[in-house]
């Protein structure tokens, strides 16, 4: 599994896969992006935890991914935000 991280909030990991019914096995983009953080509490200690946003193409082009994917999370994000 190669991992690339774009920037401080977004990385993105590809690797392949096959399902049972198809012929050979494709590319898939996991994308994750950060969104926040949320505070939680563990014994009793407050502590910052990251919050992310997980996105999944299935593509043997990485560019047309980041350019699609890019436009689906700005989506997701104006959703969120309101």
């Amino acid at each position: 599994m190669d991992h690339l991280s774009c920037n401080e909030k977004m990385a993105i990991s590809s690797f392949d896969y096959k399902a049972k019914s198809w012929a050979k096995s494709r590319t898939l983009h996991a994308i994750r992006l950060l969104i926040g953080y949320v505070e939680v509490e563990n014994f009793g200690i407050i502590e910052k935890v990251l919050q992310y946003s997980y996105f999944c193409y299935c593509s043997n082009c990485l560019t047309q991914v980041l350019k699609s994917s890019m436009e689906s999370m700005l989506k997701e994000l104006k959703r969120k935000i309101g």
